[in-house]
């Protein structure tokens, strides 16, 4: 469930529409194939710095599971998705501080 969300609300995945049941298919298929890849490697991936890391920025403690990993990654498109705004809109280190104001009341 968490990986669905994940692709739904982080990856944009809510707007990828297919109509036809061959697409469908093709869909889950990858989706399974990616759960497979990782199930095999996820004894590599626990001892990976970038994963720890990652897990960390999802509020790991030190631990690296999938839920962490989804969450760092839904940071990680965040924080992407930020910069690119605040790239094209050529905002100041203020202006986007004064934005921060909102947030933290």
């Amino acid at each position: 469930m968490a990986i669905a969300v994940f692709l739904k609300e982080h990856l944009g995945w809510e707007d990828f529409q297919v109509r036809d049941f061959t697409s469908i298919e093709n869909v889950i298929v990858l989706a399974y194939f990616i759960r497979g890849y990782f199930y095999e490697i996820e004894s590599a991936l626990t001892h990976d710095p970038t994963m720890k890391e990652i897990c960390l920025l999802g509020y790991g403690k030190g631990k690296v599971t999938k839920l962490y990993f989804l969450r760092g990654l839904a940071k990680l498109a965040a924080w992407e998705e930020i910069q690119s705004l605040i790239d094209q809109k050529q905002l100041t280190r203020e202006q986007v501080k004064d934005w921060l104001k909102y947030y933290k009341t």
